[in-house]
């Protein structure tokens, strides 16, 4: 009766720690780097780009656009309507950011306090500066 007793906790909870180990899960990441009160898109926004994003082909000239390279990223993101100032959370660059099916960059490590800072630049009225 117990040996019967065991197997029925057993298998199931055999059951339950494989199907949890099986799932993809998204964690954070985050960096030292403190957000200042003004974000300026030179100093704190495209640096973030340079190293996420328009390495590798992906968001530089010839790659995907919006193009973010130092040259083209503000032109690029405005132009292809990447930012709403009047609701940033909806902000196309923010969504993508923070999806978890679809995160940009691919890999999913982008540190949260670097999203944060790119919400709080549109929120700042996503000024060239």
């Amino acid at each position: 009766m117990i040996k019967n007793f065991t197997y029925i906790l057993l298998v199931p909870f055999c059951l339950a720690i494989l199907a949890i180990s099986s799932c993809e899960s998204a964690y954070l990441v985050y960096d030292d780097n403190p957000i200042p009160d003004t974000v300026k898109f030179s100093m704190d926004i495209q640096p973030i780009f340079n190293e996420s994003c328009n390495t590798s082909g992906c968001h530089a000239q010839g790659g995907y656009t919006p193009y973010l390279t130092e040259s083209d990223a503000y032109m690029n993101l405005m132009v292809y309507g990447m930012v709403d100032v009047s609701d940033a959370e909806s902000s196309i660059i923010y969504t993508r950011l923070t999806s978890i099916n679809n995160p940009m960059p691919p890999d999913g490590n982008l540190p949260v306090n670097k999203t944060e800072l790119i919400l709080k630049w549109i929120r700042q009225g996503a000024m060239d500066n």
